[in-house]
C-alpha cells in the first residue's frame, strides 16, 4: 500500500522506487516491515487486539450502510428463503 500511495503522489515519493533487477518495491517493503516490527514490539498482543477491535467497531458504527443490510441486497441468494427477504 505504501508503494501505491507513493507512486500516486500522496505519500513519500522515496517509497515509490523499485529494485532494478527484481522490480519489487523494496523501499516500501522495508518500511512496512519496520513499522510492523515497531508495532509488534511496542505492546502486548492483548493491547493490539483490543485497539483493533475498538477501531473495527467504530468503523462499522460510522458506516453509511450497516453490515446487516447486505442480505437485503440479494434476497434470492442461496440459503435464503423468500419469506425472510426484506422488501
Amino acid at each position: 500500500m505504501y508503494f501505491a500511495m507513493a507512486r500516486d503522489g500522496v505519500f513519500f515519493r522515496s517509497l515509490a522506487g523499485v529494485h532494478p533487477r527484481f522490480g519489487t518495491p523494496a523501499p516500501a517493503v522495508a518500511v512496512s516491515a519496520a513499522w510492523a516490527m515497531l508495532l509488534a514490539l511496542s505492546g502486548t498482543f492483548e493491547q493490539r487486539v483490543h485497539v483493533r477491535g475498538v477501531r473495527e467497531l467504530d468503523i462499522r458504527a460510522r458506516s453509511p450502510r450497516p453490515v446487516s443490510s447486505c442480505c437485503a441486497a440479494a434476497p434470492d441468494a442461496p440459503g435464503r428463503s423468500a419469506s425472510r427477504a426484506i422488501p
